[in-house]
């Protein structure tokens, strides 16, 4: 905090140099982005409880934290952190179509191999057992559903 503290120092000292007023030449930078230092941006793919608030306490200065994993129970955070270091919270779940297209075709295409995800593969006839192998988050990521497949699972791990 202390290496902030005195680039705020400096840069009024050298505002107080040019020929109009500091406050005036301090809104223009901000304006453009030249007031703050580079912004890390920490990514939130988990969603259990408690993962926000970690990652908040532990996220630097100014971090843009963008939460997309999707904690489907009740979750806290404390909100002190994140006001001290000026952290900026998003949350997003959306993705375009254009993304959903490039995506398509990079598996399609083979430069995108998402084989590391795949965890289990099942036919039809082993959907409901794949939702039940499923609930163990330490087993399965992804489970892929193939109709041509006549068995209930076969376990790529």
């Amino acid at each position: 905090m202390p290496d902030q503290y005195n680039a705020g120092l400096d840069a009024l000292e050298s505002l107080n140099r040019l020929p109009i007023p500091w406050w005036s030449a301090w809104r223009a930078l901000d304006r453009v982005g030249a007031i703050r230092p580079k912004r890390p941006v920490v990514f939130e793919c988990v969603g259990t409880p408690g993962m926000i608030d970690g990652i908040l306490a532990a996220a630097p200065l100014y971090s843009r934290v963008v939460v997309v994993g999707v904690c489907m129970g009740l979750d806290t955070m404390r909100p002190s952190p994140a006001v001290n270091k000026e952290l900026d919270l998003r949350f997003a779940v959306g993705y375009t179509p254009l993304e959903f297209r490039d995506t398509l075709h990079a598996l399609a295409d083979g430069t995108l191999d998402a084989s590391p995800l795949v965890t289990g593969r099942v036919g039809l006839d082993g959907v409901a057992p794949a939702f039940t192998a499923h609930a163990n988050p330490d087993v399965h990521a992804k489970i892929l559903i193939d109709p041509t497949l006549d068995t209930d699972l076969i376990l790529d791990v």
